[in-house]
């Protein structure tokens, strides 16, 4: 007997301006491969770190997702996971906030065309640099239009995965 279990993730991007108002984005996004073995892992009894939510990543490459993609094509900024919570049954949310500071090598201006949420004990904080491509990357999304981020604006990304019994 073959039991399906469809897998959804949906990314909530919220651009939050100082005058109060917020422009809001919602996109489908796609499971990497290496993030569909890890989380089989957990059906045969694997305690499993790999598939704790860490960081939420930020680029500026817009190449089309495969599959097999490991990190952002070029990541250039990423922030911690603040809150994360089971939603619901077979459902779990995570967010974070790109500040209007941030980056700071940058005092707060970006142009960000892929966001990625990457999870386990590998995966780093920024750290100037030094934290950039690590971990398993979950999931990644390319944003069209592009987001143009100026300095007096904060960007809320909430992760949503869905799962279904098919």
């Amino acid at each position: 007997m073959k039991n399906k279990i469809a897998i959804c993730g949906i990314v909530t991007i919220v651009k939050k301006f100082k005058n109060g108002e917020n422009e809001i984005k919602i996109i489908k996004n796609r499971i990497m491969d290496n993030a569909l073995d890890e989380m089989i892992k957990g059906f045969y009894s694997v305690w499993n770190t790999n598939m704790l939510l860490r960081h939420i990543a930020f680029g500026d490459d817009n190449t089309a997702n495969t599959n097999t993609m490991t990190k952002l094509v070029n990541e250039i900024y990423r922030v911690p996971v603040i809150y994360k919570a089971r939603s619901g049954i077979g459902s779990i949310i995570c967010r974070a906030i790109l500040k209007d500071t941030q980056p700071e090598d940058t005092a707060g201006i970006a142009t960000i065309r892929e966001i990625g949420l990457y999870a386990g004990t590998g995966s780093f904080d920024w750290l100037e640099g030094s934290g950039k491509d690590f971990g398993l990357l979950l999931s990644r999304v390319v944003l069209n239009p592009v987001e143009n981020k100026i300095a007096s604006e904060e960007i809320q990304v909430t992760w949503e995965y869905q799962i279904e019994r098919g």
